[in-house]
């Protein structure tokens, strides 16, 4: 699907419209990779740099792993 998200930031481009994408795949806790901190400034960097369309707080394949098994 990262493409998806990626088409739809070049469509709405020449709009002025800015599409990105943080998926969290750690606790929002202190000292997480997701930190409120880190959740705030990663979703600052996105609006700032207009070529940033995704960041990815914490381990996917972590994650995955762990839905797999459920």
């Amino acid at each position: 699907m990262k493409w998806r998200r990626h088409r739809l930031a070049e469509a709405l481009a020449g709009r002025g419209v800015h599409v990105g994408h943080v998926p969290i795949s750690a606790a929002v806790a202190p000292g997480s990779p997701a930190s409120p901190e880190a959740v705030a400034e990663t979703h600052w960097r996105l609006h700032a740099a207009r070529g940033l369309h995704e960041v990815v707080l914490g381990d996917l394949a972590t994650v995955k792993a762990a839905i797999s098994t459920l």
